[in-house]
């Protein structure tokens, strides 16, 4: 999922990012500034004071010089020798949604698809940036679920409807779901949960608190038909409730009261549970075989008694061996997990920071990509296995992954 920040926070980013204190009274209008750091043209502003003479000359070079070292945004990727890993080199990067958006690929790896809770907040673009498809969002400044190339499942900002499917060409609402109970006693909104399998054939539904012990719905994305409902076994889901589908969309991972539990959806039976705190983000490997896990909790002591990052955990559940840990800095926030669909590596966002991370390695060194940007949001694998899309506030950055 998205790293959520607040929409003061969004839209002060850019004025932040300058990093040049008022440059304005050099007339050079921030909106040059901004556009000249998108397309990496800082020599823009060393033109710009050729006119005032030799001293603002000088002037103009030192700010130059300062906005291509600061605008320069291009990641940087760290590859160890021995790291056991696919190689992965910067390919381009796209214009992205204002927002940092949630990333999908279409079935065929050609084309990606991006949701922002941003106007116009939806766009479906090829790998040389060129826009196939642009919609707005229905609900702005609400996360959005991919389903298509133009259909998403999204919470609603209505009182009496909890959630909608949009196909987003002609605001058909295909599919939405009541709210018999908007809010508790302390006003907390019964806010839904989506979950697809691999190729987002059926999409799971189901709510967080007051209303996370009603059973989850699955739904035909083709024909909006749910196919089955599932009662969670006890203890059910947990106060901070998230839950995540496999490829084949036989087992649903959530947090439990008191762990993190697998159930197999078309029996109900529980296949495991791992005694961890609370389950930020969940991945099932390509296979099933496997779910990697970004435990966060609350540590004794920590002056803030805040939910803080501890680790993430790889889990066989075949027999519930845990294959594998990686501690967790306290203020980092694991925010995306995905596997290579050929299950070669596991990656994570861990704040700006990109992992490539072979659990099964014991020895093996990560490949690390930083991505230069204040939110980091959403990140996707394509289907072939080739590339890794990463989207922030600014571009989304396309990496090439080799054999």
């Amino acid at each position: 999922m998205m790293r959520r920040g607040s929409l003061q926070e969004a839209n002060n980013r850019d004025d932040k990012q300058t990093g040049c204190s008022r440059m304005d009274e050099i007339s050079v209008p921030m909106k040059t500034v901004r556009m000249l750091r998108d397309a990496g043209l800082a020599t823009g502003l060393t033109i710009g004071m050729v006119a005032f003479g030799g001293v603002v000359v000088v002037i103009g070079v030192s700010i130059y010089l300062g906005a291509v070292a600061h605008f320069d945004r291009r990641p940087v990727i760290i590859a160890p020798s021995g790291a056991d890993l696919p190689s992965i080199t910067f390919e381009r990067s796209l214009p992205a949604l204002r927002f940092a958006p949630e990333l999908a690929w279409t079935a065929d790896s050609t084309l990606l698809i991006s949701s922002a809770p941003a106007k116009p907040g939806f766009r479906v673009e090829t790998i040389e940036g060129d826009v196939v498809e642009e919609h707005s969002v229905p609900y702005v400044q609400i996360y959005h679920e991919i389903l298509s190339t133009h259909e998403v499942i999204t919470q609603t900002l209505l009182r009496d409807v909890s959630f909608q499917a949009v196909d987003l060409r002609d605001g058909r609402v295909l599919l939405q779901g009541d709210n018999p109970l908007p809010r508790n006693p302390d006003g907390i909104i019964a806010i839904p949960r989506f979950s697809t399998n691999g190729d987002r054939s059926v999409v799971a539904v189901g709510f967080g608190p007051p209303r996370s012990n009603e059973p989850v719905t699955f739904y035909d994305t083709a024909t909006w038909r749910p196919l089955r409902a599932l009662a969670f076994p006890s203890p059910g889901p947990g106060k901070f409730w998230s839950m995540r589908l496999s490829n084949d969309g036989t087992r649903l991972a959530y947090n439990a009261e008191d762990a993190v539990a697998v159930v197999d959806v078309p029996s109900g039976a529980i296949l495991g549970r791992f005694p961890l705190q609370s389950g930020d983000t969940f991945a099932f490997s390509p296979d099933g075989s496997m779910l990697a896990v970004a435990e966060r909790g609350s540590a004794e002591g920590h002056a803030s008694k805040r939910w803080i990052a501890i680790a993430v955990h790889v889990f066989r559940l075949s027999d519930g061996v845990e294959v594998a840990r990686r501690e967790q800095p306290r203020d980092a926030s694991v925010t995306s997990l995905v596997w290579d669909p050929g299950g070669r590596f596991l990656a994570y966002l861990d704040g700006e920071t990109v992992h490539l991370w072979k659990p099964t390695a014991k020895e093996a060194s990560d490949v690390t990509i930083r991505i230069k940007s204040e939110i980091v949001g959403g990140m996707a694998i394509s289907p072939d296995g080739n590339r890794l899309a990463v989207g922030d506030g600014y571009a989304i950055d396309v990496f090439r992954i080799g054999s």
